[in-house]
């Protein structure tokens, strides 16, 4: 169910905040984000992950923040909630599976909606994915994420992603 209690606030942590908001099911990422984010080197980094929606994998998603100070599931909230966490946020993640035949030929909304927060985005290379959006994004490896060097050179990222922004509102009627 949606908490549909908009008044409700979402505590940011302290630290590194990674989001992902959408559809918690297989090949989505949000299995390895859950594994990566429990191991003792990145907690100990001051790195939080914070998780907003529902789907097959949300009991797995209740389980790990049960269990792992830095990971945070919200469940479900109203889109003008999750845009304000994602605003907020220092990555937004969109992790899907590029050898999964679901996204080969379809077109990713959550990176329009990511690009458009001005967050730096942090995603998996798949197919549908425009190349001119390419120099906006963070393009990671689904079996080896390397998070390391983009907090390491947040600035730079980030005036990456206020760019791509304004590309997205230049060149796309939305």
């Amino acid at each position: 169910t949606v908490d549909q209690d908009a008044t409700i606030s979402v505590e940011m942590p302290d630290g590194v905040v990674f989001t992902y908001t959408g559809g918690l099911r297989d090949g989505y990422g949000v299995l390895e984000a859950l594994e990566y984010f429990a191991q003792d080197c990145v907690k100990n980094k001051g790195w939080h992950l914070l998780l907003f929606g529902a789907g097959p994998l949300q009991s797995v998603c209740v389980e790990y923040s049960d269990l792992h100070e830095n990971i945070h599931f919200h469940g479900q909230v109203p889109i003008e909630k999750a845009r304000a966490v994602q605003s907020e946020s220092d990555f937004l993640l969109n992790l899907r599976d590029p050898f999964d035949a679901r996204f080969n030929y379809s077109y990713p909304s959550k990176i329009t909606e990511y690009l458009a927060s001005g967050v730096p985005v942090i995603t998996t290379k798949i197919a549908g994915i425009p190349e001119d959006f390419y120099p906006y994004l963070n393009f990671v490896d689904l079996n080896d994420f390397d998070f390391e060097g983009l907090v390491e050179s947040y600035q730079e990222i980030k005036e990456q992603a206020c760019e791509g922004k304004c590309y997205l509102f230049a060149s796309r009627s939305l």
